[in-house]
């Protein structure tokens, strides 16, 4: 028989420690109670470094003569140019056209991300649903980040990320994990579900990874997925200390 699992984010153990250990974060746009946190997506590039993003990295570097920090800041304008446009639609029924892009690639790909977006929200129509938020900053005393959507389908309260990137990521979920954390602590928001909608950029195409919060086993994971990503505050603030103490040698 399997424990009984109530639908909550766990406190984490490191948290009292980390009430001591705070450090100054700079290049930061959120802050709580004046004092500027990190923000959940540098925390996951800055902690977890795998090596196929290196092999990439040398990849574009070597074959194809190009910076992949600017592959990857080109991917985020995109990525960013759909959320956007994705905002309008779903608060003003606001079609973009996106012709205020001079690049023809740049815009078809755009347009791919919006028009799969829109396909999946057709679906969702279908539904008695509500935003609750949409682009809503969520911030707590360790870390920030921004919600894309927080959607009410039939009753049960989904929170829904969007991705226009080409592959699911389990960096996605300790994300997630990380915002869930803030919607029950911080708004006394309990979700029902989590929604990873991949967004296609080269057609008209969406594909949906859900975590029903519903059952054991995906409140068991995403708790995991928590604390993991807990423990990587933890460890990315003893490093900032470390870092400063180091410099003072």
């Amino acid at each position: 028989m399997q424990p009984i699992l109530f639908n909550k984010p766990m406190n984490s153990s490191l948290e009292k420690e980390m009430n001591s250990i705070f450090t100054e974060i700079e290049d930061s746009p959120y802050e709580y109670g004046g004092v500027k946190v990190p923000r959940v997506t540098h925390i996951l590039s800055e902690m977890i470094h795998e090596d196929y993003l290196m092999n990439w990295a040398n990849y574009v570097g070597r074959y194809k003569k190009q910076n992949h920090n600017d592959i990857r800041d080109h991917s985020v304008y995109i990525g960013t140019a759909v959320h956007s446009a994705i905002e309008k639609y779903t608060s003003v029924n606001y079609v973009d056209t996106f012709d205020d892009v001079d690049n023809v690639s740049d815009r078809l790909k755009m347009k791919n991300g919006f028009y799969s977006f829109k396909q999946w929200w057709d679906i969702i129509s279908l539904h008695n649903y509500q935003i609750i938020f949409q682009e809503q900053p969520l911030v707590c005393k360790y870390y920030g980040g921004t919600l894309d959507m927080l959607l009410s389908i039939d009753g049960l309260v989904y929170l829904v990320d969007f991705k226009t990137s080409n592959h699911f990521n389990y960096k996605y979920h300790l994300q997630t994990a990380a915002y869930r954390r803030v919607l029950y602590y911080e708004h006394g928001i309990s979700v029902d579900g989590i929604i990873i909608l991949k967004l296609s950029k080269d057609q008209v195409y969406f594909e949906e990874q859900l975590l029903d919060l519903r059952l054991y086993d995906m409140i068991s994971y995403i708790n995991q997925c928590e604390r993991t990503f807990m423990s990587l505050v933890y460890a990315y603030y003893n490093r900032k200390i470390v870092e400063g103490k180091f410099k003072n040698l």
